[in-house]
C-alpha cells in the first residue's frame, strides 16, 4: 500500500483474537492494531487523519 501511496494507518482484522499476533504485527510494522472496540473508539480521529491525506495524482 505504501508503493501505492495509500495512506495505513492501523491494522485490524482477524489477528486482533491473538494477543501475541497483535503485538508481532506491531513490531514488524510499527502501526497500532486495533481490535472492534478501538476501531470504533478512533474511527473519527483516523478520518480526520485521512482528510489531510492528498492523493498523488500519478501512481
Amino acid at each position: 500500500m505504501h508503493k501505492r501511496h495509500l495512506p495505513v494507518l492501523a491494522i485490524s482484522g482477524l489477528l486482533t483474537a491473538s494477543p501475541l499476533a497483535m503485538g508481532e504485527a506491531v513490531t514488524a510494522t510499527g502501526l497500532p492494531v486495533l481490535d472492534l472496540e478501538m476501531l470504533r473508539a478512533e474511527a473519527a480521529s483516523m478520518i480526520s487523519r485521512l482528510s489531510d491525506f492528498q492523493m498523488p495524482l500519478s501512481v
